[in-house]
């Protein structure tokens, strides 16, 4: 009877640490950077998340009419982590693309990767970003969003 009341107690603890603990918010895009835009056109939204990200620090790298990357020296603590053999910097880079969610929507969605040795041909390497790196871009992008309102 004691080892019985021993497992669902076990039980018990970890359906409530499922339950609470290993719950993540991954909003309506799921893992990606991502928001949505109500009609507004393309160079609008792009217009508008390069004021949002040139205020944070960025530089625009390269732009279409339906892309913009922008690059800005990594943090202490990436460089750290993340620093390159030849003792180049280490840098942070968004791909923010606009895609057609149809009836004059966009969706925005950020591509974050952090890239060692830039602009070297042979040596630039480039990591993904975990999710918990990408929160401030995210909030970003919300601000993209919620100034297009």
């Amino acid at each position: 009877m004691t080892l019985t009341r021993k497992y669902i107690g076990v039980l018990a603890l970890a359906v409530l640490a499922l339950a609470s603990g290993c719950a993540t918010d991954k909003g309506p895009f799921g893992d990606r950077t991502a928001v949505l835009i109500l009609q507004h056109k393309p160079k609008e939204i792009l217009d508008a998340t390069t004021a949002v990200f040139t205020a944070k620090g960025f530089e625009l790298a390269k732009t279409t009419k339906t892309e913009a990357v922008f690059e800005r020296k990594a943090g202490a603590w990436q460089a750290m982590a993340w620093g390159g053999w030849s003792g180049m910097e280490a840098w942070e880079r968004a791909t923010v693309s606009v895609k057609d969610y149809g009836g004059g929507d966009y969706i925005l969605e950020a591509d974050i990767k952090l890239v060692n040795d830039k602009g070297d041909h042979f040596f630039e390497d480039t990591r993904t970003m975990s999710k918990r790196a990408r929160k401030p871009y995210q909030e970003m992008l919300n601000e993209v969003q919620k100034n297009l309102k």
